[in-house]
């Protein structure tokens, strides 16, 4: 019998891990932030890291060091006495602390600190032998899981391994959550496993503190145990408050009903239930319900589900045990109605007339005729609908063939079935509460002679790889497959493209890339299931890729004048050519400048000798020549890559046409021709300098006779022969050799010395 019973025990503890959660939560205590220094230093206390740094071991000094385990420790009021309820956090440290026993005191509002009691143990094997009989199966799942034989535990995982170690712990924890579910259920087994104490020296409306640690102190300080603590609890008269839960139902079946609740801190339940319109209650779950399985993540789902005697509405209320293994109030009560899910007789269908009103046009109108009949009423049936059913139609759906439900004494009904095509029917019979029955499906024979209509969306998408992706969408649901057909142009015989019949709307035409065909075309049909050929999209023309590098241009010729550099350019009269880039840097640089793009297709409107004419007037340089090249490009982005460059010099350009103002005076007194003068127009943003000319009696020509920067705007000239004339003119040099015309001449005469 106790070895019936331990097993017992292990089958309970396969759904016990879940409570042990919740054990978890409900006894989580204040974190100490202090372990009551004041308590006479005989009594054992939890140790802390000040406390003991000589015998730390060397690598955990002057650092935290996470705890081991905790007693989770919970208090609950009676009025005439306080009750406390514990259980460490892990197996281990719970046999640890049945073998060495805990301590537990009590602090009231002055600070006194009084001793409940000193190394509590639970009972000895031999004590709950003596004192429970072999018939209490509740004490010996108790003292099994105390004082039962350790047998091997039999791992899916290697020996030894992190997954073996894993699942003897899974295993053991669940032996501490069974034994915490026992003390749970009874107090005198939580009294005798010493998870429980009564302290009944207290005072209503006075405050307490409690303190349970273990009785020992560990002096390798290899397991750190938390000690439990619940503050502030205040000694009043207990009012037990109703099961506060809100309970959701479902059925499952017609008798079946499924109850489920949100509950994080109790472990076992009691459910009552009722027939609406009677008083009494029913325990309908003969021992406390210890849910094994409960759904949810962070909040624990509970579910039962109950079999009723037989159809009708029913009342349930939920009763929950707390911790202390105090049962609470009832729940709110949740009415469950057992509707009625029967559904009417199916009806027979025993003809079909097909009728076609348009001669010329007979697949326009369809008319169907269906007649059934049904060996008896019920009282709630409600109507008819007939539906029809074709895999190829409405995505596999039944579809209904009237609006409205027909009557229920109805017998005979004609459908527009137009469009559709032979298929299932059935009627279906329905009552008041939406059952419904089907009749046996019959096959109606439509005949389609309507071609389906050509798919619309056509469009082409070219690919990375040179493929072209084609996609399509179709008008009609009658769709068994579709043509697909090109050509190298609208002219041609299209061919078919696809092998066998193309059910997809879409497909990738693997087409030929290096021709000189710079269109493909496409169209596309449509095709039933009645084989009826529906009429092609129009083409659509697809430029075709081509990867191969275009013609490269070459220099035909070139010439500067006054007005800049000319060139002609041969180009490439590919049927894939898109345009030309012509391109300019000076002698000696690396990156070449964007001159201009020409669209290959004007040029070859334009000259159908694929002639590219360039026109350009960079700025003047006498001493490093241009060069230029064209660079072509197809419709697929590939380069022909650069001409074989041209260089040419830009110095015949050399003179700027910017007007010079020139006036000249005779300063008498100082014998000195002042000259100044004025540019009309802006003044030129390149380096340059202003040169005077200067003619005496003595020169044929004008000669040079002094520059000045280009901030001056006035010159003065000393002369030093009495009676001579003298002419000026100034021109503007630039830094790059370019200059100016000359201004106009001015004349200055020396007046005779006396």
């Amino acid at each position: 019998m106790k070895k019936l019973l331990i097993i017992l025990a292990a089958l309970v503890s396969l759904g016990s891990v879940a409570a042990l959660s919740r054990y978890e939560r409900a006894y989580a205590p204040d974190v100490l932030s202090r372990v009551t220094d004041s308590i006479d230093d005989n009594v054992p206390r939890a140790p802390r890291l000040e406390d003991e740094p000589d015998t730390t071991p060397a690598g955990r000094r002057g650092q935290y060091v996470e705890p081991d385990a905790q007693i989770m420790l919970q208090a609950k009021s009676y009025g005439d006495s306080i009750v406390l309820r514990w259980i460490p956090t892990d197996y281990a440290t719970w046999r640890y602390l049945n073998s060495i026993g805990y301590n537990v005191f009590r602090i009231d509002e002055d600070y006194n600190i009084d001793t409940l009691a000193l190394g509590l143990k639970p009972l000895t094997a031999e004590q709950m032998y003596a004192k429970y009989p072999q018939s209490d199966s509740i004490a010996y799942v108790g003292i099994g899981m105390l004082y039962g034989v350790e047998e091997p535990i039999l791992t899916q995982e290697k020996p030894g391994s992190m997954g073996a170690l894993l699942e003897i712990r899974e295993h053991q924890q669940s032996k501490l959550a069974m034994a915490g579910v026992v003390a749970e259920w009874r107090k005198d087994l939580a009294n005798d496993m010493a998870l429980r104490i009564v302290d009944r020296k207290v005072k209503l409306k006075k405050k307490y503190e409690y303190i349970i640690q273990p009785a020992e102190i560990d002096t390798t300080f290899n397991i750190q145990i938390v000690p439990g603590n619940v503050r502030s609890i205040e000694c009043t008269k207990l009012v037990e408050k109703p099961y506060s839960i809100e309970v959701h139902d479902s059925l499952l079946t017609q008798t079946t009903v499924s109850l489920e609740w949100i509950d994080n801190e109790n472990t076992s339940f009691d459910i009552e239930r009722r027939e609406v319109g009677k008083e009494r209650w029913e325990k309908i779950n003969a021992n406390r319900y210890l849910p094994m399985f409960r759904k949810g993540d962070k909040e624990e789902i509970i579910v039962y589900q109950d079999e009723v005697p037989h159809v009708s509405s029913y009342e349930y209320r939920i009763f929950a045990y707390d911790s202390f293994g105090d049962k609470t109030q009832p729940s709110s009560v949740v009415r469950v109605a057992m509707p009625d899910i029967t559904a009417p007789m199916p009806v027979e269908v025993y003809h079909i007339d097909i009728d076609r009103p348009i001669d010329d046009r007979p697949w326009e109108k369809i008319f169907a005729t269906i007649y059934w009949h049904k060996d008896s009423l019920e009282k709630d049936l409600k109507g008819y609908l007939p539906l029809y059913y074709n895999e190829h139609y409405n995505n596999g759906q039944w579809k209904p063939l009237c609006n409205d439900l027909l009557a229920p004494g109805d017998t005979t009904v004609k459908v527009d079935v137009s469009g559709l095509s032979t298929g299932k029917l059935v009627i279906a019979a329905y009552d008041t509460l939406g059952n419904m029955s089907r009749s046996m499906p019959v096959e109606i024979r439509i005949e389609d002679m309507k071609a389906p209509e050509p798919p619309v969306n056509f469009k082409a998408e070219v690919l990375e790889n040179g493929n072209v992706k084609l996609t399509w969408s179709p008008v009609d649901l009658d769709v068994a497959y579709y043509d697909l057909v090109y050509a190298n142009d609208t002219t041609h015989t299209f061919m078919n493209m696809n092998i066998g019949m193309l059910r997809d709307s879409c497909y990738v035409d693997t087409i030929q890339l290096n021709t000189n065909q710079k269109y493909i075309y496409y169209k596309v049909r449509a095709v039933d299931w009645s084989n009826n050929l529906g009429e092609f999209t129009k083409p659509l023309q697809v430029l075709r890729p081509n990867f191969t590098p275009p013609t490269v241009a070459h220099i035909d010729s070139s010439w500067v004048d006054k007005d800049g550099i000319h060139m002609k350019w041969v180009t490439g009269a590919d049927a894939h050519m898109a345009y030309h880039k012509v391109l300019r840097r000076m002698e000696g640089e690396k990156e070449w400048t964007v001159l201009a793009v020409c669209n290959a297709d004007s040029l070859a409107a334009l000259d159908p000798k694929y002639i590219l004419c360039v026109d350009d007037n960079p700025k003047y340089n006498r001493e490093r020549r241009y060069e230029y090249t064209v660079e072509s490009f197809n419709y697929s982005g590939v380069s022909s890559g650069l001409a074989a460059g041209w260089a040419v010099m830009n110095d015949l350009n050399s003179i700027v046409d910017l007007p010079i103002h020139l006036e000249a005076t005779f300063k008498k007194e100082r014998n000195e021709c002042i000259l100044a003068w004025d540019i009309k127009g802006a003044k030129p943003e390149d380096a340059f300098y202003y040169c005077v000319y200067r003619k005496t009696p003595r020169d044929k020509d004008f000669k040079y006779h002094v520059s000045l920067p280009s901030d001056d705007a006035s010159y003065s000239n000393f002369l030093y022969n009495s009676g001579e004339e003298v002419e000026y003119y100034i021109k503007i040099r630039f830094r790059d050799g370019r200059f100016t015309p000359p201004s106009n001449i001015v004349k200055v005469k020396v007046p005779e010395r006396k």
